[in-house]
């Protein structure tokens, strides 16, 4: 008896831009990835990760970003719709997303009002985007 096995993944380096390319397929034209200068589009590679962010804007709101690594759970990427998060910056596998990433996602959502940046509590987290924030901030 011969068995079949269903993958849930295509290819392990490709799990993270196959992901954002289902989320932006998902959600039918309500969300888009941003084209980051300097980060890879080679698959796998670290940094591979991208920037989600909503084609339409809610006027007059302060901007919400959710970021951080696309480890075991790839939370950050489901969380931006209607009453959610204007913009996602997603890192590859287990890598916090690379600080052009974690700049542009709120610079595409800023209206002006500000922009407050949530991300998970890991070390990698916090270290990246904090950086990442002063960055923004200067």
């Amino acid at each position: 008896m011969s068995q079949t096995t269903t993958k849930l993944i295509n290819t392990p380096s490709h799990i993270t831009p196959e992901l954002l390319e289902g989320v932006v397929a998902a959600n039918h034209g309500r969300v888009k990835q941003l084209d980051v200068p300097g980060i890879p589009k080679t698959p796998g590679a670290p940094g591979s990760g991208g920037a989600l962010v909503k084609t339409r804007l809610q006027p007059n709101k302060v901007g919400l970003v959710i970021g951080g690594v696309c480890g075991h759970e790839p939370i950050y990427s489901m969380l931006i719709g209607d009453n959610l998060a204007e913009g996602a910056a997603c890192g590859s596998i287990y890598y916090v997303p690379d600080p052009p990433v974690i700049v542009a996602t709120p610079q595409a959502v800023d209206q002006g009002l500000g922009v407050l940046y949530v991300y998970g509590h890991w070390r990698s987290n916090v270290d990246g985007l904090d950086k990442a924030a002063t960055i923004v901030a200067t």
